[in-house]
C-alpha cells in the first residue's frame, strides 16, 4: 500500500507538468483493496460518472493510470481522484486497525437516476442520503453503532448523556441529580457508563473517519468550517446519536477553539513556537522580523494560514516587521525601519501615525536609535554605515577622475552630502587608505604602509610574556558594536590583512563564539575587534571597566579584566 501511496503522489506532482502523464503502467489503487471504497469518496459528478460507466467501483483488483484513461476523464478528475486516494490511502497507513472492509456493510439503495451508486461517506454525503446508516464507510458504521447504543439506553442514561456529556457549560451533578431522584454518586455511575459505552461503539470507525475529515481540513479550521463539514457527513441532525458521534469526531482529531477558528495539537505547538522566538529574538521595540519566523514554519503549505497564527501568537504586521504590542515604541521604530535613513521626527510621524511630540518621546526611549543630526533620527548602526559611506564616496571620485581627484572638492561637497562637518572628511583624507599631494587625492598603496613593532604598539607583556593591548568598555560593546582602536600591529599578527576581516578564538572562554577583527584603512580609529559582549558577559565585567587583550598565536587570544586605568 505504502509503494501505491508513492505512485500517487507521484502522479500528482506530475500532472502539473504533463496533463497525460507517460506512466501507464503504474497503480495507483492497490491490489486486494475493495473498490467500493472509491465510490465512498468526495467526487464531483463527472468523475463519477465515469468511474461508473467503467465498472471501478467494484471488484479488488488493482486501477492504473492505464485503467483511468477513459473518454470525458481528463485531467481535473485524474488530480480529483487522486487527491482522495492519497487521503483514504495515508488514513488507512495511519490507522490500519481502524479499517472497516466496504464489504462490512449493507448495500444502500441507489439514488434516482444513478443505478449502482453507493452512499457516500466522510464529508461528502449527498443531500437525500443524510441521516441514513446504511451508507458505507467508517462514518455511516460508527453512526450505526452509536445509533444501537443510544436505542438501547434507558431514559435516566438519555438524560445523563445529554446534559453531562454533552451540554456546555456541563449542568451540575446536583441538579441532574435532583432531575431523576438520585444520589450525586448514581449520576457519576451513569455518565461513566454512558462514556465507556459510546467508546466502545466508535473505537473501530472513528479514527479512521476522522483521520479522513482531518487530511481534509488541514490544522487550521476557518470559524464554522468543522461545524459545516460535520453537518455534511452525519448530517446536521440534533439526535443524541448524532451529537455523541460528532462529540467522538472532534475529540479523535483534536481541535480546539482559538479565536475565530479551530487548531489542532500541531497549530498549537506551531503557535507557541512562533511566541517563543519573537520573545527570545524581538529588538528593543519588541520588533521582530517576518522573514526569520516563517522560516519556523513547518512545511510552505502552512502559510495559507500565517495570518491567523500571526494573531494567535500575538504578532501584529507593522510597517514590514512584526510587533509583539501596539505600542508607541513599536509603531516609531517600525515606521523607522520602513524609511530606511534617517529621519526627521515628522517624517517618521507621518508614517506612524503617531503626533510628532509622541514620536519624538518614543524614538528617545529607545536604546537603538540616536539622533543622526540636530532634527534627525536613525539607528545607532546606520550612522556608522553613513561615515563608512564617506571613504567609499572619495574612492569612487578618485576612480572617476582618472586615480586622483581635488581635495577641496571633496571637502566642499561631501560635507553637504552626508550632513558632516568639513574636519571630519579631512580626517579620512589623512588616513592611511589615501595620500595627499598637491591638493590631489588618491589611493595610498598597500604595500607602503608602515606599522610599528609589536613591542611598540603593545599596552604591555602578561605573565607567559604575550604583548596585551587594553580597552575600556563602552556599554555598547554589550549590544553588540565593535571595539575601535585596535593596534593594526595587532590586526596583522592575528592574520588580518588590510581592507579585510578574519575570526579568533578567545582561549580562556570556549563557551563563547568567535571574535572578528577587521583592519579598514578609512577608519580614523584603526583596526576594530567585534562580536565582544557575550565575552565580556561571561567574565562579568561592565561598562568603565577595563580588558586586556592578549596575543595568544596566530588566530588566539585571551581576554581578562585589568586593573589599571588604561595604559599599564
Amino acid at each position: 500500500m505504502e509503494s501505491v501511496l508513492g505512485n500517487v503522489r507521484l502522479l500528482l506532482g506530475r500532472i502539473d507538468k504533463d496533463p497525460v502523464p507517460d506512466l501507464h503502467s503504474l497503480a495507483v489503487w492497490p491490489e486486494g483493496l475493495d473498490r467500493g471504497h472509491l465510490a465512498d469518496m468526495s467526487l464531483a459528478t463527472r468523475t463519477r460518472n465515469c468511474l461508473l460507466e467503467a465498472e471501478l467501483f467494484s471488484g479488488t483488483a488493482a486501477v492504473t493510470v492505464l485503467d483511468l484513461m477513459l473518454p470525458n476523464f481528463g485531467p481535473r478528475s485524474l488530480r480529483e481522484l487522486l487527491v482522495e486516494v492519497e487521503r483514504f490511502l495515508g488514513a488507512m497507513l495511519d490507522h490500519p486497525d481502524a479499517y472497516v472492509p466496504a464489504a462490512a456493510s449493507a448495500q444502500g439503495p441507489a439514488p434516482a437516476g444513478e443505478p449502482g451508486r453507493r452512499a457516500v461517506s466522510v464529508g461528502g454525503t449527498a443531500p437525500a442520503e443524510r441521516g441514513s446508516s446504511s451508507g458505507l464507510g467508517p462514518v455511516a458504521d460508527a453512526r450505526a453503532r452509536v445509533n444501537a447504543v443510544v436505542a438501547a439506553m434507558s431514559p435516566a442514561l438519555r438524560i445523563v448523556a445529554a446534559s453531562r456529556v454533552l451540554e456546555e457549560p456541563q449542568a451540575g451533578l446536583g441538579a441532574v441529580a435532583k432531575r431523576l431522584g438520585v444520589p450525586r454518586a448514581r449520576v457519576r455511575e451513569l455518565e461513566a457508563v454512558v462514556h465507556r459505552r459510546v467508546r466502545l461503539a466508535v473505537a473501530r470507525d472513528v479514527p479512521l473517519a476522522a483521520s479522513i475529515l482531518k487530511r481534509r481540513l488541514g490544522h487550521v479550521v476557518g470559524e464554522g468550517v468543522l461545524r459545516r463539514h460535520l453537518d455534511t457527513a452525519l448530517g446536521g441532525g440534533d439526535v443524541l446519536a448524532d451529537r455523541l458521534l460528532r462529540k467522538a469526531l472532534v475529540e479523535r482529531m483534536g481541535y480546539v477553539p482559538a479565536g475565530a477558528a479551530d487548531v489542532d495539537d500541531e497549530a498549537r505547538a506551531v503557535i507557541e513556537t512562533l511566541r517563543e522566538y519573537a520573545r527570545e529574538h524581538a529588538d528593543d521595540a519588541g520588533l521582530v522580523e517576518e522573514s526569520e519566523l516563517l522560516a519556523l514554519l513547518p512545511g510552505r503549505g502552512w502559510r495559507g494560514d500565517w495570518q491567523f497564527l500571526l494573531g494567535a501568537a500575538g504578532l501584529h504586521p507593522m510597517h514590514g516587521r512584526l510587533a509583539m504590542r501596539r505600542n508607541g515604541k513599536a509603531r516609531a521604530k517600525a515606521a523607522l525601519l520602513s524609511i530606511g535613513r534617517p529621519a526627521t521626527r515628522a517624517e517618521v510621524a507621518d508614517v506612524c501615525g503617531l503626533s510628532v511630540a509622541r514620536t519624538g518621546a518614543c524614538l528617545s526611549e529607545l536604546r537603538s536609535v540616536v539622533r543622526a543630526g540636530k532634527e534627525h533620527w536613525a539607528l545607532d548602526a546606520w550612522v556608522e554605515r553613513a561615515y563608512e559611506s564617506i571613504p567609499r564616496e572619495i574612492v569612487r571620485r578618485i576612480l572617476e577622475d582618472g586615480g586622483a581627484t581635488a581635495a577641496e572638492r571633496l571637502l566642499a561637497d561631501l560635507p553637504v552630502r552626508f550632513g558632516v562637518r568639513r574636519d571630519s572628511v579631512g580626517k579620512y583624507l589623512n588616513t592611511t587608505r589615501f595620500v595627499v599631494r598637491d591638493g590631489r587625492v588618491g589611493l595610498a598603496d598597500v604595500g607602503s604602509i608602515k606599522l610599528r613593532t609589536l613591542e611598540a604598539a603593545a599596552h604591555g607583556h602578561d605573565a607567559d610574556g604575550a604583548p596585551y593591548w587594553i580597552f575600556r568598555v563602552d556599554r555598547r560593546h554589550l549590544k553588540g558594536f565593535s571595539v575601535t582602536g585596535l593596534p593594526p600591529e595587532f590586526a596583522k599578527a592575528l592574520g588580518c590583512e588590510p581592507q579585510r576581516g578574519t575570526r579568533v578564538r578567545v582561549d580562556n572562554l570556549r563557551i563563547c563564539g568567535e571574535l572578528s577583527v577587521h583592519w579598514r584603512l578609512s577608519s580614523t580609529s584603526g583596526a576594530s575587534l567585534g562580536r565582544v559582549g557575550d565575552a565580556l558577559r561571561a567574565l562579568g565585567i561592565g561598562p568603565g571597566e577595563f580588558v586586556r587583550v592578549s596575543l595568544k598565536g596566530a588566530d588566539v587570544v585571551r581576554l581578562a579584566a585589568d586593573g589599571g586605568t588604561g595604559r599599564g
